[in-house]
Formats: structure tokens, C-alpha cells, sequence
């Protein structure tokens, strides 16, 4: 399975700028082999226009480069704001449950208070200082637990 690799990517202008002095030298055949051919080699080259065309293949690349990297930012800068707001979004749930559960809890609080106000008989009890000579033997011995007290839990199995 191949790759693609986008001639303009960061990777591969190394690359071009690598070929591109790869072809502006002078291989080393037309000095080694035969040198009479180097003149001719330049020729070809200037005929070609060869330098001319790779500083414009670089310049090109350079501009897609920019591009690339302005589009890039562009898509962080989407996504970072999609971000953003779903964070904005979430912490305004948070808010309205927790308002919500306030508000419920608060509601529960004042219907039970209301509850135990309709229960309670208005001669002023709920406030009365309970004494011990308010109340009779069997209801003491009700109230303190009379019937447990010196009662171990083996005793209560028999």
C-alpha cells in the first residue's frame, strides 16, 4: 500500500529544494568522463531554463504551504470555538440542574414544614418544656424503653 504525499507538504519541500540543488549541480559524469560534454550540458540547462522554473516550483510551493497552514488554523480555530461552546452549553446544564435541585429541595422542605404545622395542634405544644411530671408511668416506661433496658440480646432469642 502506497502513500501520497502532497509535493508541497513540509516533508517534501526538503525534498524539492534537495533535487532542485541535485539538478543545479553538475553531475559527475560531465567531470570524470567526459568533460567535453559540460559545456554542452550547460546549454541544455540554460535552454531549458531550468533554475528559473525550480524558483518558481519553489516559490509556488511556498505559497500552497501558507495556504495550508492558513487553512489549517482556520479548521483549529472552528473547532476550538465548537469546543468552547459545548463547554458554555454544559456549565449552563450544570447551573439549571443545580437551580433545579435547589429549587426542589427547597419545595420539599416547605411542604413537609407545612405538613408537620397541620399535624401539630395550635395550643403552643411544639414549643412546651417537657417535664417528667407530665407524664405517667407506663408512658415514661414507653418513652425511656423500659421493656429493653437490662434485657441482653441472648434473652431476647429465649
Amino acid at each position: 500500500m502506497s502513500t501520497f504525499v502532497s509535493p508541497c507538504s513540509p516533508s517534501s519541500s526538503l525534498r524539492l529544494i534537495q533535487a532542485a540543488s541535485n539538478i543545479l549541480d553538475v553531475p559527475n559524469f560531465f567531470w570524470e568522463s567526459e568533460p567535453t560534454l559540460h559545456p554542452l550540458y550547460f546549454a541544455i540547462r540554460e535552454y531549458l531554463e531550468i533554475t528559473p522554473r525550480i524558483k518558481v516550483l519553489n516559490e509556488r510551493c511556498r505559497v500552497f504551504l501558507e495556504l495550508a497552514e492558513i487553512l489549517s488554523d482556520s479548521i483549529a480555530d472552528t473547532k476550538m470555538s465548537t469546543i468552547t461552546w459545548i463547554i458554555i452549553v454544559l456549565i449552563v446544564v450544570s447551573i439549571a440542574v443545580t437551580v433545579t435541585e435547589v429549587g426542589l429541595r427547597f419545595g420539599i422542605l416547605e411542604k413537609g414544614k407545612n405538613e408537620r404545622a397541620g399535624l401539630v395542634p395550635k395550643v403552643g405544644i411544639a414549643n412546651r418544656n417537657w417535664t417528667r411530671a407530665d407524664f405517667n408511668a407506663p408512658q415514661l416506661q414507653a418513652i425511656c424503653g423500659a421493656e429493653f433496658v437490662g434485657r441482653t440480646f441472648a434473652e431476647a432469642d429465649l
